[in-house]
């Protein structure tokens, strides 16, 4: 998918040209993230489809390659441009998470406090992995980067319930049944347990691009 990018010079400093105007002309205004969301759906849109025709693509799989990776390029470049502004229009919910995080003493303490989480043992599981991989969001720049850290981390999660479920009980054999419940649960744990900053900004970076995404969808029928 970069190749098709790279060698479309003149797409390409098109699309580098647009994000440059964007950056020095849109005015981001606080609760209106899903405007920012659709224009830079719009910019990454337009350069697709003319990626699309310029290189002949037909097949779908093709042009969803395509529609990430300019997406994702995209949002790279307007990354000290959008999260900053994220961090600070979040910052006191930000504050006033952490202090309810920080409330609990310990693990079961807030288990006790997780509607439906008393007695299934989830102080139990081995979240260290998981918390881990979770916390790379911090590390990532843009939405798909973070997405794919919360997919993983989420994979990771079910593998630790299984692992610790087979652990307790020997004599379990088959499949292992992991709710809803249990999955939000223990995300709520791990996000206690594993300390990374601004997580609220980083939620909202995500949404922001989903949005688009939902938009894109949508407006393709």
């Amino acid at each position: 998918a970069a190749e098709w990018l790279n060698s479309a010079a003149a797409i390409q400093d098109a699309l580098f040209d647009e994000v440059d105007r964007f950056r020095k002309t849109f005015v981001q205004v606080p609760g209106c993230e899903q405007s920012t969301a659709e224009r830079i759906r719009e910019i990454v849109g337009d350069s697709v489809r003319k990626l699309i025709k310029h290189h002949g693509l037909t097949q779908t799989s093709q042009q969803k390659q395509l529609e990430h990776h300019v997406s994702r390029h995209t949002y790279a470049v307007l990354h000290s441009f959008l999260f900053p502004h994220l961090q600070e229009i979040l910052g006191e919910a930000e504050a006033r998470l952490e202090s309810g995080i920080r409330s609990f003493a310990s693990v079961g303490e807030l288990l006790e406090a997780i509607p439906g989480a008393q007695g299934r043992g989830l102080g139990l599981v081995d979240l260290g992995g998981c918390a881990e991989q979770l916390a790379e969001v911090e590390h990532k720049i843009t939405p798909h980067e973070k997405i794919a850290c919360i997919n993983e981390a989420h994979t990771l999660l079910q593998r630790c319930i299984a692992d610790c479920a087979k652990a307790s009980s020997g004599a379990q054999q088959g499949s292992i049944e992991i709710t809803g419940d249990d999955v939000l649960s223990l995300f709520i744990l791990v996000v206690y347990r594993r300390a990374w900053e601004h997580k609220l900004a980083h939620i909202a970076h995500v949404e922001m691009y989903l949005q688009g995404s939902d938009a894109q969808f949508e407006e393709s029928g």
